[in-house]
């Protein structure tokens, strides 16, 4: 009897140690967050206009939006995040976040990234004079975990969830935080 007590005992405090250290070293890629930035509250008629064109003539679905602007290349003009849902391009994985480089007052769309959640983190690491940027990814069947995202001279990568997995510590500013809902965007007319 004291025998399987102890093994059970065993059993039970290496699980425990086991459980701990996967949790620990789960945790220790998550990125820190050093501030938390949420979404512009007022429409952007530039950004609209450049949304209508990714859009197309399909105006049968609605589309809602949530955008930020930050300098993401170090070139002294706002750049934009853009988090796009509706029931057209939403799925299990997420929506679709768009990245515009700022020129003039205008915007350039160089990136189109799927399954995407809010909020994005921009590291102050950067890859080719572009910020690196740190998703979450869940749903569609993938295990969590948060991707580190490079650009590449061009774009970023289009789908955040076959990216490599964030590794070490790293610090982030956290952008598009506190979307309760994606229908609380602006709306697209």
């Amino acid at each position: 009897m004291n025998k399987f007590n102890l093994k059970s005992l065993l059993l039970l405090l290496v699980s425990f140690f086991f459980l701990n250290y996967s949790a620990s070293a789960q945790k220790n890629h998550e990125p820190t967050i050093t501030k938390r930035i949420g979404y512009l509250k007022t429409p952007n008629k530039q950004l609209e206009a450049v949304l209508r064109k990714w859009r197309g003539t399909d105006t049968t679905h609605e589309i809602r939006y949530h955008y930020n602007k930050i300098d993401l290349n170090g070139d002294k003009k706002p750049d934009a995040i853009v988090f796009v849902s509706g029931d057209s391009i939403c799925g299990t994985g997420g929506c679709e976040l768009l990245i515009f480089k700022g020129i003039g007052k205008k915007f350039e769309l160089i990136t189109e990234t799927s399954v995407s959640r809010p909020p994005i983190w921009v590291s102050s690491a950067k890859t080719k004079g572009w910020s690196d940027l740190i998703f979450y990814n869940s749903g569609g069947g993938i295990k969590p975990y948060y991707s580190h995202l490079k650009f590449d001279g061009k774009s970023y990568p289009e789908n955040p969830s076959v990216e490599p997995e964030v590794k070490g510590k790293i610090k982030v500013i956290e952008y598009l935080s506190g979307i309760d809902s994606y229908e609380t965007g602006f709306l697209l007319k």
